[in-house]
């Protein structure tokens, strides 16, 4: 296995994947999108194809102009929706196996590529040996810098393909245009402590007057009150925003694997002594939506 290909929207995801792979083994990025060219140059990696006509998210049209881009060896992406999604498309399609929720990628005494990852709610590590060709990664790296690089740079010409999927959103209401929390900066996130799903209007407002993300416990998307992409945790995006607002959530392990890394936590909850409380900067016991419906009086009143 001579070569790491990692598959990102922006350049900073892309950086931060890079950060698992295994000593001396060769890199390749693939951006989808159109890029900044000063963030593009800075990337760690041997080699970066931008593919500024490989948009959207429907993996059944990307997948087929974007597998001859990819090299013969380990494909990562981000535990991301958006990329479980191509993932999906890219194991069944080219028949890769696929190992998930992996932080750190090393090499065994032998030469053989090794994934660890946290097991039983993060209590241990699973040290995984890949097998010998080609797989698939979905990683969630710990934040951290990275150097600069100097990567040969190409563009690719890749578009699209006709998709074979029919797409049927769910409900087409407001909840599925909210903009979902991976790589936002500010996260406005509800949990089961908000009361149900006629709450989360408010939420939704204070995010779109704030310019946060809206994010989510696995409680409230489990209850249909958000969708998935939405979800925050171990089984859902891993982010690392400057500032965390947590409203109603608990913080069970399974949520707080996927937000630990925030730069700022202020925890929302009538309880004070909630799990949450030990990650959090600041903590306002007091009601959620008392203090949600105060913060949004606020920003109303001053425009």
């Amino acid at each position: 296995m001579h070569e790491m290909t990692v598959i990102a929207r922006d350049a900073a995801t892309a950086r931060s994947l890079l950060g698992i792979a295994p000593s001396g083994m060769a890199t390749r990025v693939v951006l989808l999108g159109e890029q900044d060219a000063d963030d593009v140059g800075g990337l760690p990696a041997d080699r970066v194809v931008v593919a500024p006509g490989l948009t959207g998210h429907d993996p059944a049209a990307l997948g087929p102009s974007l597998a001859p881009l990819l090299a013969a060896g380990l494909i990562v992406l981000d535990s991301g929706q958006p990329a479980r999604d191509l993932a999906g498309w890219l194991c069944a399609s080219l028949d890769l196996p696929l190992v998930w929720a992996v932080e750190r990628l090393g090499r065994a005494p032998d030469g053989a590529i090794e994934a660890e990852r946290p097991v039983l709610d993060g209590g241990h590590r699973l040290v995984q040996r890949l097998p010998a060709g080609p797989a698939v990664v979905l990683a969630r790296p710990e934040p951290g810098p990275a150097p600069a690089g100097r990567p040969v740079v190409e563009r690719s010409a890749a578009v699209p393909g006709p998709s074979a999927l029919t797409v049927r959103p769910l409900d087409g209401g407001a909840a599925e245009r909210a903009r979902g929390p991976a790589g936002a900066r500010t996260i406005v996130s509800v949990g089961r402590g908000v009361g149900g799903p006629d709450a989360v209007a408010r939420y939704r407002r204070l995010a779109e007057l704030t310019g946060a993300a809206l994010g989510a416990s696995r409680a409230a998307v489990d209850g249909g009150w958000l969708p998935f992409a939405h979800q925050v945790g171990q089984t859902g995006a891993t982010v690392a925003p400057d500032l965390y607002v947590a409203f109603g959530i608990s913080g069970a392990v399974q949520h707080t694997a996927g937000m630990r890394a925030s730069g700022r936590v202020v925890a929302v909850n009538t309880d004070p002594d909630a799990p949450i409380a030990r990650l959090a900067d600041l903590v306002i016991a007091a009601d959620a939506n008392e203090v949600a419906d105060a913060l949004l009086r606020r920003l109303e009143r001053e425009g």
